[in-house]
């Protein structure tokens, strides 16, 4: 139960942060698949958490 609370802080931060309904869709997307991989304690939900932090970090400054 942790970790879908942390999903959801995440999505309310990146919301925030990239300027809410502008950003919605494929991150969405993206965040659902790390969430789901976690659930099934998956190596897809690692890759899917992974990639997501990656781009997080890429885009920290970007302006949408």
């Amino acid at each position: 139960m942790r970790g879908m609370t942390r999903i959801a802080g995440v999505r309310l931060q990146l919301w925030e942060q990239m300027g809410g309904e502008k950003w919605a869709g494929d991150r969405w997307f993206r965040l659902e698949k790390v969430a789901e991989g976690r659930r099934a304690g998956s190596g897809a939900g690692r890759r899917w958490r992974q990639e997501e932090e990656d781009w997080i970090q890429s885009n920290a400054g970007a302006k949408f």
